[in-house]
C-alpha cells in the first residue's frame, strides 16, 4: 500500500510539473536542462562520464532516467569547444513507454509544427528554425523502436550575451 501511495504522489507531482512547464514552453526559451545551461563547460556537469559515441558527449552517472512517466535509456550532454550545445534524451523501448515519452514531450513543448515538405514523418520539430533552441523528436525505427529527443542551442556566442536579460526557463523535466 505504501509503495502504491508513493507511486501515486510521484505521478501527481510529475504531471503538475509537466503542466507548469507546458504553460511556459512557448513563452520562454529553455536555457538549459537539469541545472546545466547552454554554454556551460563540462566541468559543471555533476558525475560526468565521457561516452565514445557521439564524440564530445557525456553522461551523468546519477542521472534520473525518467521523463514524466516514461523510462529513459540515457541522457547525453554534448559539448563543442567545452561548451554545452546539445542534450539528447533516449527513450527506453516498449510501446507503452514510447507513448508516455511522446506524451511528456508534447505536454512540455506543445504540438509539433506542421512537417516541412520532404522531411521524414519520423522527425518532428517543436520549434521554428529561427528559435534560439531547437527541439526535435526523432522516432528511430531501425532495429529497436525508440525515441530520441534533441534539445540544441542555436545561439551564436555573440547572441548568447545579448539574451542575458530575457526570462528563460530550464526545462529539467
Amino acid at each position: 500500500m505504501r509503495r502504491r501511495h508513493r507511486h501515486l504522489v510521484r505521478n501527481i507531482v510529475a504531471c503538475s510539473l509537466l503542466q507548469a512547464f507546458a504553460c511556459l514552453a512557448h513563452a520562454n526559451v529553455p536555457d538549459g536542462f537539469r541545472g546545466m545551461k547552454w554554454g556551460d563547460p563540462v566541468t559543471r556537469l555533476p558525475n560526468a562520464i565521457a561516452v565514445s559515441n557521439p564524440p564530445g558527449c557525456y553522461g551523468n552517472r546519477r542521472e534520473e532516467l525518467r521523463l514524466g512517466e516514461a523510462q529513459l535509456f540515457g541522457v547525453l550532454y554534448c559539448f563543442e569547444s567545452d561548451r554545452l550545445v546539445r542534450v539528447e534524451l533516449r527513450s527506453a523501448t516498449g510501446e507503452d513507454n514510447l507513448k508516455a515519452f511522446e506524451e511528456a514531450v508534447t505536454t512540455v513543448f506543445g504540438a509539433p509544427l506542421p512537417p516541412e515538405p520532404g522531411v521524414s514523418r519520423n522527425v518532428r520539430q517543436f520549434t521554428p528554425r529561427d528559435a534560439a533552441v531547437g527541439v526535435t523528436l526523432i522516432r528511430e525505427v531501425l532495429g529497436v523502436h525508440k525515441y530520441l529527443l534533441v534539445l540544441e542551442s542555436r545561439r551564436t556566442r555573440d547572441s548568447a550575451g545579448e539574451e542575458q536579460g530575457e526570462a528563460k526557463k530550464d526545462f529539467g523535466f
